[in-house]
């Protein structure tokens, strides 16, 4: 593996797209102005005769780009309408390295999947190309009008909170990436329900603020100059997808370190009492991640903690850089500030180094995390929110579970297309629900150490890279064939085929227990003139039958545990391909209980009430699924998760 000559850091990824930024942040008037330097490197065997670039400040422009048309006004206040405060990016000159000046050569572009009057993709013509393999570089002068705090960015009052701000080149994917058959740009307006794609790099930027604001970004700070009234910040770092920072004059921080990596918190002045919650979960995360998944190579890790008024900026993430959710000083039995900081930085595995394109794909980050994130938080805290008055324990994997199940139409769309493409309110309950429950379905049916495998084999082959869905399942069909062979098929495409890929639902039931008693044959037989009567008093058997339904269109194997009354237990199992099945068995004592899935292997069945019966219900499970008065409660306590 070579070496950076930048801090003699090793070299992780191919470094495409590397960025030297000056940037000058006038607050007085909330902008920015930034010279700034690209050097962008070919990854294809084509030959590129344009670049396109993101200007994401361009959604906040004015009412009809993509962005304020899907969010149906959501984001327009009265004081943008009244004082014109809109939020704009441009490009002010551009030239490349030879001295052809490009200025004349931009324009803007709509895709495929956005709006005609959309301003936030660029397109330059390049008077030289760049060769297969070969780079060039540009060097552009643009301005930006920062946003009112909007989803992810902006400022409000004296926080700014600076992600997607800057004119961003995207993503060439040459043949073969992310299952592309031919070369092409992707670079996609800045939809509602998407975030960022970008390539890998290496980043210098050198942040010139007023001397007052406490910084916080991507990276290691390397050095600190003061001119003036104001200081210059700069920041640097290596092999990541984004530069994202903020900068507020009553941060506080807090510094520790998990092994070699520095962990920074900026919180407001008045919450310290957050600090160490932060810190706590953190450490939990990376010892998990590290230990299941792969190793965290970054030297730093900031965790900013918003002030009231920037909200909107909760719940983030970015390379090195995450965001929690500013609530003050939660009860320790509400772990909402664990859980999101948890969530968001197993995000810097899933899709900062895992670098699928969210923006198409946003199953393969949202979901990934969120089955993560159930997974740390119940191993670590057990639950998500708990309070023994009133006998609540919510495990993190059963409000993952709830927020898919509990969808107005769990079958409104399929979790696995482009963001922009949701409908009717599927996006959350698919992407962040079904994903993971789909997830933790593939675990419970391979087993904790084969899911383990498929992860850090995923993670090994494909960090510091770009994979599509295919990969995905590729890597989940060869694990799987080394541990099971043919047991579960050629491949595991069917599961996933039958899962994110449909609409589908998963919904066994336990449709009928009959217990009959087997009486000795009676009547005549063989000519024998003795007729033959039951003797109720020889040992006595019993024929029981147990009917179970398919409801759903998923199909999938499960168990089925028989509950005799003597307290025998027997396990069998039903692939689940019929519409119906029954098991029969002859025992000297009647079954009198019967559980479809017993572990709760299947966390995709769709309604679990339906999947067990008992002659006599049992008392504290009885009472667990009539007590549904809680309900509110649970609603109530769970909203505040609706961050994340």
């Amino acid at each position: 593996m070579g070496y950076s000559l930048l801090q003699g850091q090793k070299v992780l990824s191919n470094r495409v797209a590397n960025y030297d930024m000056e940037v000058y942040l006038d607050t007085d008037y909330h902008k920015t102005r930034s010279e700034t330097t690209l050097l962008w490197k070919n990854p294809s065997k084509d030959t590129i005769r344009e670049l396109q670039f993101h200007l994401y400040y361009n959604a906040f422009k004015n009412d009809q780009s993509t962005f304020m048309i899907e969010s149906n006004g959501d984001f327009v206040s009265q004081e943008m309408i009244d004082e014109c405060n809109w939020g704009w990016s441009k490009i002010t000159k551009i030239s490349d390295e030879y001295g052809n000046d490009l200025s004349s050569k931009m324009e803007y572009i709509n895709s495929e999947n956005g709006t005609e009057t959309d301003q936030t993709v660029l397109s330059v013509s390049l008077d030289q190309p760049v060769l297969p393999y070969d780079s060039i570089k540009i060097h552009y002068s643009w301005e930006a009008q920062i946003p009112k705090l909007m989803i992810r960015t902006g400022y409000n009052r004296d926080y700014y909170f600076m992600a997607q701000w800057f004119p961003k080149v995207g993503v060439y994917e040459g043949e073969g990436v992310r299952c592309s058959k031919k070369g092409k740009w992707n670079c996609h307006q800045y939809h509602r329900y998407t975030e960022y794609y970008s390539d890998f790099g290496n980043y210098r930027v050198r942040l010139n603020v007023p001397e007052d604001y406490i910084v916080g970004a991507s990276g290691s700070c390397s050095n600190i100059e003061k001119k003036g009234n104001r200081k210059i910040h700069t920041y640097e770092v290596n092999d990541v997808i984004d530069f994202t920072w903020t900068a507020y004059p009553r941060f506080e921080e807090v510094n520790t370190k998990w092994k070699n990596v520095d962990i920074r918190v900026l919180h407001h002045e008045d919450r310290s009492c957050m600090a160490e919650r932060y810190i706590e979960s953190a450490k939990f995360c990376l010892d998990f991640l590290d230990q299941h998944v792969g190793e965290y190579p970054y030297p730093t890790l900031t965790i900013v903690d918003p002030p009231y008024h920037g909200i909107r900026s909760s719940g983030m993430e970015y390379p090195t850089l995450i965001t929690g959710a500013g609530l003050y000083c939660l009860p320790q039995g509400i772990r909402t500030t664990e859980t999101i900081t948890v969530h968001e930085l197993v995000h810097q595995y899933f899709m900062q180094m895992v670098a699928t394109n969210e923006q198409e794909e946003a199953w393969l980050d949202e979901g990934f995390t969120s089955y993560y994130e159930a997974r740390i938080i119940d191993q670590y805290y057990k639950y998500i929110m708990e309070n023994d008055y009133f006998d609540l324990h919510i495990s993190n994997k059963s409000w993952r579970r709830y927020r898919y199940v509990n969808a107005e139409n769990p079958k409104v769309d399929v979790a696995a297309q482009p963001g922009w493409a949701f409908k009717h309110g599927g996006y959350s309950p698919l992407v962040y629900g079904k994903a993971a429950v789909t997830l933790s379905t593939l675990e419970g049916i391979l087993g904790m150490e084969v899911m383990d495998k498929i992860m850090q084999t995923y993670f090994e082959k494909w960090k510091f890279k770009h994979p599509c869905g295919q990969d995905f399942v590729q890597v989940v069909s060869d694990v799987t064939q080394q541990y099971y062979g043919d047991r579960y098929g050629e491949n595991m495409n069917w599961f996933f085929e039958e899962t994110v890929f449909s609409s589908n639902i998963c919904d066994y039931k336990l449709a009928t227990v009959e217990n009959r008693i087997v009486r000795s044959p009676m009547g005549y037989f063989d000519e024998n003139e003795e007729c033959l009567t039951t003797n109720r008093m020889s040992d006595q058997l019993y024929e029981s039958e147990v009917i179970l339904y398919r409801l759903g269109e998923i199909k999938l194997p499960v168990e089925v545990l028989l509950v005799f009354e003597n307290g025998e237990e027997e396990l069998y199992f039903w692939d689940g391909m019929e519409r119906s099945t029954s098991i029969k068995v002859k025992k000297t004592h009647k079954v009198i209980g019967a559980v479809i899935d017993p572990e709760h292997k299947i966390d995709l069945d769709i309604n679990h009430l339906n999947n067990s019966w008992f002659e006599t219900p049992p008392k504290t499970g009885f009472m667990k699924l009539c007590n549904t008065w809680m309900l509110w409660i649970q609603q109530t306590m769970l909203s505040v998760s609706s961050l994340i």
